[in-house]
């Protein structure tokens, strides 16, 4: 009998609902568990994920804290551009990766 992996635990922190709602399709399309976050707030009370996607621009102060907090959680961010300067603040922040927008499924 196979072993099943449990099911990664995602939060995606973004204020857009559009946005929020193509992850919870496309990563639940791929097994994984997605949580929302409309805000800040809502982002740092749910910490209990293997990954958080955030919009770069708005929340340095997520990835800031989240990475003190719970420093084994791996950080995703998603930008307008992939500039030197974005891929820069994202390194500095913390975040493992940087996505572009819009997305598209071969990005996640």
């Amino acid at each position: 009998m196979a072993v099943r992996s449990p099911k990664q635990r995602v939060l995606v922190a973004d204020r857009n609902p559009a946005t929020r709602d193509w992850f919870r399709k496309v990563l639940g399309g791929a097994g994984c568990e997605v949580l929302a976050a409309r805000n800040t707030e809502e982002a740092l009370v749910k910490s209990d994920v293997d990954l958080v996607i955030v919009e770069l621009a708005e929340s340095a102060e997520v990835i800031r804290q989240m990475q003190a907090k719970h420093p084994r959680i791996k950080i995703a961010a998603t930008a307008r551009s992939l500039d030197p300067a974005t891929l820069r603040a994202a390194d500095l922040l913390g975040a493992q990766a940087v996505m572009t927008m819009p997305l598209v499924s071969g990005q996640v």
